[in-house]
């Protein structure tokens, strides 16, 4: 390839940036165009964002309140009842206190030696997503 062919393919792949708007200089960045803006242009309407997604506020409101959650809710790692004991899974629901041997189920609620109690719970009392 010889000189002047270069030169005509290194001007045509120039072109080819520009149109693209690969060599903008970005110091002005809030003049770019919004797709608001090229929709005015070509004379065309904006989509109605109102209707994007479905309006929840029709639907009829879960009824049911899930119960309030104590400062101490069922971790999988640690005894309830002593803080920083790791404490034994017993399965899916449930944890044992390594020291007592006392087990805790999520489900059914439980109560601490202090008396506190802490209600049962599950996942089917979360939202609708």
């Amino acid at each position: 390839m010889n000189r002047k062919e270069r030169i005509i393919k290194i001007s045509h792949l120039y072109s080819i940036a520009q149109e693209h708007g690969i060599l903008q200089n970005i110091s002005n960045v809030t003049s770019y165009s919004t797709r608001d803006t090229e929709l005015k242009k070509k004379q065309l309407s904006a989509p109605d964002r109102e209707n994007l997604y479905p309006n929840k506020q029709d639907e009829k409101p879960n009824t049911k309140l899930a119960p309030e959650l104590s400062a101490r809710t069922l971790s999988t790692r640690y005894s309830p009842d002593r803080v920083g004991v790791q404490a034994l899974r017993v399965d899916d629901d449930s944890i044992a206190d390594p020291y007592t041997g006392k087990i805790y189920r999520k489900s059914e609620g439980y109560q601490l030696e202090n008396g506190t109690v802490v209600p049962g719970g599950s996942i089917s009392l979360q939202t609708k997503v």
